[in-house]
């Protein structure tokens, strides 16, 4: 199912923008009839284009959990023990997002902290598990991000606002809302009386509560998990070093224009600047540094990239984090 149409293109960009739109719904912005969205919705669940859903939170600032980045390079590591280092990232409750990739760095994680002693300690105990086999590691600090939906799926690219992930005051949340985002950070799309009988709740009380946390910034959003290898895309991390400071902004103005570009992440660290792009192979990066440094000449210090391989981690929605004595 590699070469979907348009109608396939129209539900995909929609779902980026709110995937737990009703079909009812779906069916009105795209012009397609609600029974065929119904069914292509399932073929692309079926031939694992869309893997999942997630509830895009802010909550993380709230549980007073900060976040740090690691990324690590390895020597030639065999398959046995790489497999016992995805273990090990997966099965760590303070890591909510982990992925292999090819280029610059071999695995990128985001760990979750109360205080610099729990990083020690889990930098501790991955280096007793692994240390022999790392070349190089580099720890960046996590502060938000900008996401955009996959506009470029359109013949004709709408222009989107960016929506920002990352700190923000919000209110405490109940055990209830707990209860609730906990269910919709494994499936956005569940249904509301489903919802309710996980949560011991009404379908009434569990809409309220929804529109109430998307209203306070609790909830940011809702997003599909598309296999984007499957329309002929690879997603690039292409990070930048500045020697000009200034044309910081300016640089992100710039590539905002492109509809290939998803993610800005917003760190401080190893880099300046940091941009994920959905794009169809390296040349097209390529083209795309070449362009930044025609128009930003002497701006760039240096720079280097990633393409994922793999994802092996993905969540929103804190999951208890637990922090061990070394």
């Amino acid at each position: 199912m590699n070469n979907i149409d348009v109608i396939d293109r129209k539900i995909l960009y929609q779902l980026s923008i709110n995937s737990r739109q009703s079909n009812n719904q779906l069916a009105k912005k795209t012009g397609i009839k609600n029974n065929i969205v119904n069914y292509r919705i399932k073929k692309l669940e079926e031939h694992n284009i869309i893997r999942g859903y997630h509830t895009v939170t802010n909550t993380y600032s709230m549980f007073g959990i900060s976040t740090i980045r690691f990324h690590y390079s390895f020597d030639l590591v065999p398959s046995d023990i790489e497999q016992k280092i995805n273990q090990f990232i997966c099965e760590n409750k303070n890591i909510s997002f982990a992925v292999r990739t090819f280029g610059a760095f071999d695995l990128s994680f985001l760990y979750h902290y109360h205080n610099i002693k729990d990083i020690y300690t889990f930098n501790l105990q991955f280096k007793k598990n692994f240390g022999s086999y790392i070349k190089k590691e580099t720890i960046s600090h996590y502060i938000y991000e900008y996401y955009r939906p996959l506009e470029y799926l359109l013949k004709q690219p709408e222009k989107h606002k960016w929506i920002t992930t990352g700190i923000k005051n919000i209110p405490s949340l109940s055990h209830q809302e707990i209860n609730i985002l906990s269910a919709l950070a494994e499936n956005a799309r569940i249904q509301l009386y489903e919802l309710a009988q996980k949560v011991g709740l009404t379908s009434e009380t569990i809409s309220k509560k929804i529109r109430h946390m998307i209203k306070s910034g609790i909830i940011i959003g809702f997003r599909p998990s598309i296999d984007i290898t499957k329309l002929g895309y690879e997603s690039y991390k292409l990070n930048i070093s500045l020697k000009n400071h200034h044309n910081r902004k300016a640089i992100i103005q710039y590539l905002e224009d492109n509809p290939h570009l998803i993610y800005i992440d917003f760190t401080f660290g190893e880099n300046d600047l940091e941009f994920e792009f959905h794009l169809k192979n390296l040349n097209e990066l390529a083209d795309i540094i070449m362009d930044i440094n025609t128009h930003f000449p002497d701006s760039i210090r240096h720079y280097n990239y990633v393409m994922r391989e793999k994802m092996l981690k993905f969540s929103y929605f804190p999951k208890e984090p637990s922090f061990e004595k070394p």
